[in-house]
């Protein structure tokens, strides 16, 4: 059995959401290990030494911010509930950005960690950038959990805050302290906190000219508290920047750490810009300042889009959409969506074309989420994970995509149709055109690559079709070599689907010929009841398209396709 032009699988695309959970990266030297999230570009856990730094379950550097507008009522939003985007990524530096989606729609906020080749310090490098032609000005209240913790039970705590008075030193649990401890005139750039058993903590140390306060909350009878602090109003120009730095120290003699950062250049001697109020107005030392959250900003925003959202599949595929044909291709774009608004650092390759009947097919390209296949995968809560090593589970990524296609773009990015001269398709390498760079088969086709040679019964061939050029050579009857070839893509709820292959049967010993569709749900079980036979029978014919259409039955997540000899 031979087939050629594996799938088109294509369908009628539907509007649906999904939570996403956040993928966690990692920065390890010989002593730190720092694992890191999507979710507010945060820091997700923390260790020193194999000792856990940070509280489980709660990020640390994530932010509010905040500025004063001319009513003298503080204005926020709330930086820590958005995704951040990861675009740099190596062994010992990781950088986040997004960018504002209500008040602060003009600002975009880049962090990146630098983790030292060796020691016990991480950079923090915060970077505000104006998109707007406006000056504006943008402060930030940072939050961490730092905290020397145990999975379970609760480890005494001692938070050092700085004070105009002297050294606060905060003992948790403990019943010299309040819910909320404010230093609202701090002399000194840094915070830090030690377990009281070992005297292992961390310090960490602020611009002196940009913090404004320190504030801490603590959970007086479960084993949570917060290590905060405020960073000024900095004003930045039209299409400018400001950057500054924060540093965090790990060690296991914190008391000596102290000592050491006693100096000069850790005092706050002189300061920049406004300070966030929000401290003052809350630990009572001024009168209540107001505080807003808009849900709107200064930047314009399209009013004409609608958005596609589905499964992604293995490896990248390309879907379309039918759009009506007035609408004009000059101003026609495609993004991804992030926080709920368009990327426009996250443009989407597409292409449009007319119709037979004159309308716009819209043809987009979608990543793969998972390249090595069904076999080495799995799908949870909207994420791929690669389990072919069972010891260690590697997070890919998002299995789902989120698109948002504009029709009032004032820039919109080119098109690119080298990209699409298949067509739409939810199997890439549907035609088996493209070979494997590592190896002698055709691309995307990972499991039947590491199966062919031990079995030895599905072969990459060339096609006898005049102009075309490959396909693959189903062949064998007696196990364990009969023969077969599957493709599985991934699938959406009550969606219409389309599969057809050509397929071609040279049966001389009358073996049975199948082509079938089958299925499997949310926890990989097969799902007998929807097999479906496409074709089947020990004829022999020459090459022709066969076809069927369904959709998703119930709880269905994937669908395989086979091609079988026996």
């Amino acid at each position: 059995m031979m087939i050629r032009k594996m799938v088109k699988v294509f369908g009628l695309l539907c509007v649906w959401s999904v939570f996403l959970s956040a993928q966690e990266f990692l920065l390890r030297n010989r002593e730190v290990e720092a694992h890191f999230s999507e979710k507010g570009g945060s820091l997700a856990s923390l260790r020193y030494r194999g000792k856990l730094l940070t509280i489980p379950e709660q990020n640390s550097f994530t932010e509010q911010v905040l500025a004063l507008n001319q009513e003298k009522a503080q204005i926020q939003e709330l930086f820590r509930e958005l995704e951040f985007r990861p675009v740099e990524v190596d062994a010992l530096s990781l950088t986040f950005t997004t960018r504002g989606v209500a008040a602060f729609d003009w600002l975009k906020l880049s962090k990146t960690y630098t983790l030292a080749p060796d020691g016990a310090v991480m950079t923090v490098t915060y970077r505000l950038e104006n998109l707007d032609r406006q000056e504006h000005a943008a402060g930030l209240w940072i939050k961490t959990f730092l905290r020397r913790s145990e999975e379970v039970g609760i480890t005494t705590n001692t938070v050092f805050q700085p004070r105009a008075e002297g050294l606060a030193e905060l003992v948790h649990p403990g019943s010299g302290i309040s819910a909320d401890e404010w230093s609202v005139a701090p002399d000194r750039r840094w915070l830090a906190v030690m377990g009281n058993d070992d005297h292992t903590g961390a310090m960490l140390r602020f611009p002196p000219r940009l913090v404004s306060a320190y504030y801490s909350w603590f959970g007086l009878n479960r084993n949570l508290s917060t290590v905060e602090g405020f960073i000024r109003e900095l004003v930045i120009p039209p299409g400018g920047s400001r950057e500054f730095s924060l540093e965090l120290e790990c060690s296991e003699d914190i008391p000596a750490l102290l000592q050491k950062h006693q100096g000069e250049a850790d005092l706050i001697t002189e300061v920049e810009g406004q300070e966030i109020l929000l401290p003052k107005s809350y630990s009572k030392q001024i009168p209540e300042v107001p505080l807003l959250t808009p849900s709107s900003g200064v930047m314009p925003r399209s009013e004409a889009y609608f958005e596609v959202s589905g499964a992604r599949q293995y490896n990248q595929s390309i879907q379309s959409v039918i759009l009506p044909a007035n609408h004009d291709p000059a101003k026609i774009a495609v993004f991804n969506v992030r926080n709920g608004v368009s990327d426009y650092e996250q443009p989407v390759p597409y292409m449009l074309q007319r119709t037979a009947n004159g309308d716009w097919e819209l043809l987009f390209l979608i990543p793969g989420c998972a390249p090595k296949g069904y076999y080495y995968t799995d799908i949870k809560d909207g994420r791929a994970y690669d389990k072919s090593n069972p010891k260690k589970i590697i997070a890919l990524g998002r299995s789902t995509f989120a698109y948002r296609v504009e029709f009032d773009c004032q820039n919109p990015h080119p098109q690119e149709p080298a990209l699409f001269a298949g067509g739409e398709n939810l199997i890439h390498n549907g035609d088996f055109e493209l070979k494997d760079p590592q190896k002698d088969w055709p691309d995307g086709f990972y499991w039947s690559s590491l199966t062919a040679p031990v079995r030895k019964n599905i072969h990459w061939v060339k096609s006898d079709i005049p102009g075309n050029g490959y396909c693959m050579l189903a062949q064998g009857k007696e196990a364990p070599h009969r023969g077969g070839f599957s493709t599985f893509f991934l699938l959406d709820p009550g969606r219409k689907y389309t599969v057809s292959a050509l397929v071609k049967s040279d049966n001389p010993t009358a073996a049975y010929a199948l082509f079938l569709l089958e299925f499997y749900n949310q926890d990989g079980k097969y799902m007998p009841e929807h097999k479906t036979y496409i074709l089947s029978g020990k004829d022999s014919y020459d090459w022709k398209e066969v076809q069927h259409t369904f959709f998703t039955p119930e709880n269905a997540l994937v669908a395989r396709l086979g091609f079988h000899t026996y």
